[in-house]
């Protein structure tokens, strides 16, 4: 059901001042029929905050759309959930292959920090509406023993029990979190744990997707992930991947100031 609050309370989360976020949130509701989806509605707001605003702006409201194409495949994800860790001083690898007692697994996210050893796994989807339930913790977490009784049984008294993380770009279940939170693992999605979600950590450290940027076309996000580049604030270091991939002259200049807006803004 169409909910004209909370068009507008996201459109203010984005940057909109009130009176523009109320306006937009207005419009939209104009345009409402009986046939009227989701995704419509996410695509008219998005367009006037677009070109009533900043595309800055814009490009904080797509957040969640960013991130889920960031896909098909899950690795620049896990890239992505790396950075997040780095950012918090950790020493970071991903795609670590680890053995278990029982079988060999590959790690999606391995960080240290001082005594501080974590493992990460995450879970991406690339399409709306879709949920973690309680089989992503609960096949997680039996990798997580198998890795943990290898360690316990080649290291002896010197053994380190590994800090169990789960991130995923949607929300838990309420399944999920209970048996997570039963287990003692760490777990990081959309809006969970409650003011510290995914999009508050990428919204805190500035770490944007390139796939947010409304600047760029589909074709040209896709080249930059293709060439390992993430995050927006890759681009304002190597802004030459743009002629690389070629974006021409007239419209670099949109992209970098769009990034730049968009890295400087406050949550």
């Amino acid at each position: 059901m169409f909910s004209r609050k909370k068009v507008e309370y996201s459109l203010i989360h984005s940057g909109a001042p009130k009176a523009l976020a109320r306006a937009i949130a207005m419009d939209v509701e104009q345009k409402i029929t009986d046939i009227t989806t989701t995704d419509n509605v996410y695509a008219w707001a998005y367009d006037m905050l677009a070109k009533r605003h900043t595309p800055a702006s814009a490009a904080r409201y797509s957040l969640k759309k960013a991130i889920m194409a960031l896909g098909p495949t899950g690795y620049p994800f896990e890239q992505f959930v790396g950075t997040l860790f780095t950012e918090q001083g950790y020493d970071v690898r991903v795609g670590v292959m680890m053995e278990g007692f029982c079988v060999t697994h590959e790690v999606d996210v391995v960080a240290h920090k001082a005594k501080e050893h974590v493992l990460v796994e995450t879970k991406f989807h690339n399409r709306g509406g879709v949920q973690t339930d309680v089989q992503v913790p609960l096949y997680i977490h039996s990798r997580f023993e198998d890795i943990n009784e290898a360690l316990k049984r080649k290291h002896g008294r010197s053994y380190y029990q590994h800090t169990q993380y789960i991130v995923t770009n949607t929300r838990f279940t309420k399944d999920a979190i209970r048996y997570g939170v039963c287990q003692g693992m760490h777990m990081i999605g959309w809006k969970y744990p409650e003011g510290e979600g995914l999009e508050r950590r990428i919204e805190a450290a500035g770490l944007h997707p390139v796939t947010c940027l409304s600047t760029i076309n589909d074709r040209e996000k896709q080249a930059l992930l293709a060439q390992g580049r993430v995050l927006c604030r890759d681009i304002a270091v190597d802004s030459a991947i743009l002629a690389e991939i070629g974006v021409s002259t007239s419209r670099r200049q949109l992209i970098l100031d769009e990034i730049k807006q968009l890295c400087t803004m406050q949550t």
